[in-house]
């Protein structure tokens, strides 16, 4: 047991000898023990210190130990205080009755037990431990408590606090979420607007395709009444013989034209193919000469009148392949045309044909020398009325509508203009599943003349021949 661990236990008798046999006795316990020979110096002992048990003689001179016993329990710190009396003669009941109201717990005859004392005192001194412990638990639960309070305090406070900034968040949301749900609802009331009037747009759409389909079924049945007397007045101007070759000449191109304008007046019958680019194609053998040349007799008078220089080049055998003759015809044709309406007066246009790939599919490539079509402006080319906004001395801007009629009819047509080239370039190829026979035609379905008669010269067919006035390093590169 430590120092800080023991007790004080006060023995008080006015013999030295029985306070000496009083240490003999406790020293076993290892507790502190201090003397006192009188009731005054045990009251000035108790003032001094804090005792765990008092061991007081009853018989003293001056004070006895009832009189000092009164006196240390009328101190409020000594009221507790255990008391055990030592008394050497046989005292009455009234005597051990007024020692137990002064406070006394017990009493020790002499001649003293030892082992009857020590065990008394150490029962004390354990309960004043016991006491002393649960003093010291009291005060540590008194301070927890206070503690807990203060935080209990100081929790609540701030619980309050984030209660209040959550309630005005949730204010906040609340009017934000009414808010939406008043922009919500008045979007779906527009989108609801939106929906009517794009349903009622599109029964003004289909009511307006119902009435274009008519006009066109209208306008080509219109059409066909003057063409059924141009064909048959050119059907008797075969019969009869024309010496003059010019006038034969231009009766086979009214001829083919009016082949032509009969085969477009029979496509807008059909409203449906055409906008959805069905198109039946009627495939037969034929001669890529004979495609060049008829396109070039439609644009033979705008290259003249704009006093264009053409060049055309192609292989020296003859190139045939099957496909459609009046498509393939207005493809090239419609490149033609646009190369001449949009490039300045005086310039170039070129026209190559070659066998591409190793299916030697037939590539025709027209160019001009104009300014060109920028690259942005070439996905857009496919729009009927797109035309370029590129800065241009022409005097009008490039219409695409020949692009998008070529890709109409075409199943493999495409087009580049890089941005430094000069002049836009269109390529047509004949549809993979075309056939490409050089130098002879197909022989499942040779060509057949329609009737014989001596055709004239063409004036309008170019040679093939690979010269022009410009290098072909300057010409546009066009590929498929």
């Amino acid at each position: 047991m430590t120092a800080r661990d023991r007790v004080n236990i006060l023995l008080v008798d006015d013999q030295p000898a029985r306070l000496l046999s009083y240490e003999a006795i406790l020293a076993p316990l290892e507790q502190n023990l201090v003397r006192a020979s009188s009731g005054v110096e045990a009251l000035q002992k108790l003032l001094r210190e804090e005792f765990a048990v008092i061991l007081l003689d009853v018989s003293m001179p001056e004070m006895d130990g009832f009189e000092t016993a009164a006196m240390i329990h009328q101190h409020p710190r000594f009221e507790r205080t255990p008391i055990i009396f030592v008394t050497g003669h046989n005292i009455t009941d009234l005597d051990a009755l007024r020692g137990y109201e002064l406070g006394a717990v017990d009493y020790v005859y002499v001649p003293i037990v030892p082992e009857i004392l020590r065990g008394k005192v150490s029962v004390l001194v354990e309960l004043h431990l016991k006491r002393q412990e649960l003093v010291r638990a009291n005060r540590e639960l008194e301070q927890a408590n206070a503690q807990l309070a203060l935080a209990n305090t100081t929790l609540q406070a701030e619980k309050t606090r984030e209660l209040e900034q959550l309630n005005a968040v949730l204010e906040q949301a609340n009017a934000g979420l009414a808010e939406a749900n008043r922009t919500l609802a008045a979007e779906v009331a527009e989108r609801l607007r939106a929906e009517e009037a794009l349903r009622h747009t599109h029964e003004q759409l289909r009511e307006a395709d119902r009435q274009k389909d008519e006009f066109l079924a209208m306008l080509a049945h219109e059409l066909r009444n003057p063409l059924a007397p141009i064909h048959s007045a050119v059907e008797l101007m075969g019969v009869k013989e024309i010496d003059d070759p010019e006038i034969r000449w231009c009766r086979d191109v009214i001829e083919r034209q009016t082949e032509q304008l009969h085969r477009l007046v029979d496509d807008l019958l059909d409203v449906s193919r055409i906008t959805q680019g069905k198109i039946k194609l009627q495939s037969a053998p034929l001669e890529v000469a004979a495609v060049i040349s008829r396109a070039l007799e439609t644009t033979r008078p705008l290259i003249d009148a704009r006093r264009h220089q053409i060049a055309v080049s192609a292989p020296e055998d003859p190139i045939w392949i099957e496909g459609d003759r009046t498509r393939l015809t207005q493809v090239v044709g419609n490149l033609l045309n646009n190369a001449a309406k949009y490039t300045p007066e005086g310039g170039q246009i070129r026209l190559t044909v070659e066998l591409a790939g190793p299916d030697a599919l037939v590539l025709i490539r027209v160019a001009d020398s104009g300014t060109g079509i920028s690259g942005e402006m070439l996905p857009k080319c496919s729009s009927c009325s797109r035309r370029s906004t590129a800065p241009s001395t022409r005097p009008r801007a490039a219409s695409a509508s020949a692009w998008r009629w070529s890709a109409a009819w075409s199943s493999c047509t495409a087009a580049r203009s890089p941005p430094t080239a000069r002049g836009p370039a269109g390529a047509a190829s004949s549809p993979s599943s075309c056939r490409c026979c050089a130098g002879r035609p197909p022989p499942s379905r040779p060509r057949q003349p329609r009737r014989p008669r001596p055709r004239a010269p063409r004036p309008a067919r170019c040679s093939w021949s690979t010269t022009t006035s410009t290098p072909p390093s300057a010409w546009p590169a066009c590929s498929r």
